[in-house]
């Protein structure tokens, strides 16, 4: 059994842990990937619309930005959790600060939404996962 997979809490850490990257690691895409059911729906709410990626696309966009700029560094912290779980089922909300230095001089921070379901091999896996930008109070 993938460790990465054994808990809710296991593959939250993971995912956080995969898209975090620094000069000494880079994301990690194919552990990144091992998180998601195949055709998981990934999608962004912005105040200027919403966007859905597969979790190829979501890649993509993401190794974009990060190609623009490779000394930059990307730290993902998660400051708060809920979650409910019913048998294999399970919602987490989480949030989490995002910053482009280990002390998050400039921070945003960000909900995350995922849905997981636990498979016959007693591994969880993201079905959906929904984010969104905290918003200044003026921005609302």
């Amino acid at each position: 059994m993938d460790s990465d997979l054994a808990t809710v809490d296991a593959v939250i850490q993971a995912l956080y842990e995969s898209t975090r990257h620094t000069r000494e690691r880079p994301q990690d895409w194919e552990r990144f990937r091992s998180l998601f059911v195949p055709n998981a729906v990934l999608m962004q709410a912005a105040s200027h619309g919403t966007y859905e990626y597969s979790i190829d696309s979501y890649i993509e966009e993401a190794q974009y930005f990060r190609d623009r700029d490779p000394t930059e560094e990307w730290y993902e912290t998660e400051v708060a959790r809920e979650t409910h779980q019913l048998d294999d089922v399970a919602h987490v909300f989480s949030v989490h600060v995002f910053g482009l230095d280990a002390e998050r001089t400039q921070s945003k921070r960000y909900t995350n939404s995922f849905h997981l379901v636990k498979d016959d091999e007693d591994q969880w896996h993201i079905t959906s996962w929904h984010w969104s930008a905290e918003l200044p109070n003026d921005q609302r």
